[in-house]
């Protein structure tokens, strides 16, 4: 938001409101809090889009970019309604591919609406993109990945395990982690779509292959917890997985990793696999849309069957047992994320394209 600030936008944010982040937030940047839901709440959903539309009619903005299911749904739809000139969707994953049955196709019409009230599309992939393309959501014409892919680059300082060089031992001791323990670990909002059910069962038979192992959990855990039972009682009860919840300086965590896994069954493109990558870590991903494109199958990590706890199981036995491929993959990471990634370059990339769609609308 500084970035577009120095570079001539001047910029309002819509989300739900929370204390922190409307502290978080830059003096010059406004700030319009919504009570959008996660949820189907009818009600609530028109009560949002009709704030939305006095918003949009007292600021009359150039340009209008919305992300995630509900809001991209209510926002478009308001801003057509309001004949806001350039309306920018940024398709950082599709909901619908991790349902079935009626609940995939009405999340896939959703999206069809909300790229037909949509004049551009960004998504943050270019598998996404094709996808999204074949899916009939959207046509090319309209759609734009911007450099390599990513919502908003990786700030390779911030992810440099040499930061935390004289840390290290006193991050371990936190969690409970000796200096020769390999951990293993995960960073992600903790449910069944990220496979934790499969990551946790995958750990439990590597590590009798696998000695003096961690699985480190950093996330929060989704309410309703959607852990299968045995997955629950091995997390609770099983001394060697550890789990952090929710933490803001996730590169700490990071750092004192060994392997890092994102057995994922939808994203849109996997960012945190970059920040691991940028990290020094070789990362174990699931095999589908998005996350096959954040890492180079076996040169960066290792990609998986989606939702096959045997796949998982031995790629992570294989890492754990080849330091030398772990380093590896570790520093080729770290090159490719500096070398198509870094985020001030990808920040000029996005200004270049925030200021050509709004030169291509009346």
């Amino acid at each position: 938001m500084n970035f577009l600030y120095e570079n001539g936008f001047d910029v309002t944010v819509i989300t739900s409101y929370t204390e922190a982040f409307a502290k978080s937030l830059p003096e010059h940047v406004t700030y319009r809090p919504v009570p959008f839901t996660r949820q189907m709440t009818p009600w609530q959903d028109f009560k949002a889009f009709l704030k939305v539309i006095n918003i949009f009619r007292r600021e009359k903005f150039d340009l209008l970019q919305y992300n995630t299911p509900k809001a991209a749904l209510i926002c478009s739809f308001a801003g057509w309604v309001m004949g806001i000139p350039t309306r920018l969707y940024l398709m950082w994953g599709l909901y619908f591919t991790g349902q079935s049955g009626w609940r995939r196709l009405f999340y896939k019409t959703t999206e069809k609406l909300t790229c037909q009230f949509s004049t551009h599309i960004a998504p943050d992939g270019k598998e996404n993109c094709q996808f999204a393309i074949s899916e009939g959501l959207c046509n090319s014409q309209v759609a734009e990945v911007i450099g390599e892919g990513s919502a908003n680059g990786i700030d390779v300082e911030r992810f440099n395990k040499h930061r935390f060089k004289n840390k290290l031992e006193d991050i371990r001791r936190e969690i409970g982690a000796s200096e020769t323990d390999i951990v293993v670990g995960i960073i992600a909002r903790l449910g069944r779509e990220k496979g934790i059910n499969e990551l946790v069962r995958a750990y439990l038979e590597a590590k009798n292959e696998v000695q003096d192992s961690i699985l480190l959990l950093v996330g929060p855990t989704e309410t309703p917890c959607s852990f299968d039972t045995d997955v629950v009682h091995a997390i609770e009860n099983e001394p060697t997985i550890i789990s952090v919840g929710f933490q803001r300086e996730v590169e700490k965590y990071l750092a004192i990793m060994d392997i890092f896994t994102l057995p994922s069954y939808r994203e849109g493109f996997g960012v945190v696999n970059l920040e691991a990558n940028a990290m020094e870590l070789p990362v174990i991903t699931t095999n589908i849309v998005g996350p096959r494109e954040s890492i180079v199958d076996s040169e960066t990590g290792v990609l998986v069957a989606c939702g096959n706890v045997k796949s998982l199981k031995n790629a992570i036995i294989d890492l754990c047992n080849n330091p030398e491929k772990r380093q590896q993959m570790g520093k080729n990471g770290r090159r490719r994320a500096i070398e198509l990634f870094e985020q001030k370059k990808h920040w000029r990339r996005i200004v270049a394209h925030r200021k050509k769609i709004i030169s291509e609308r009346p």
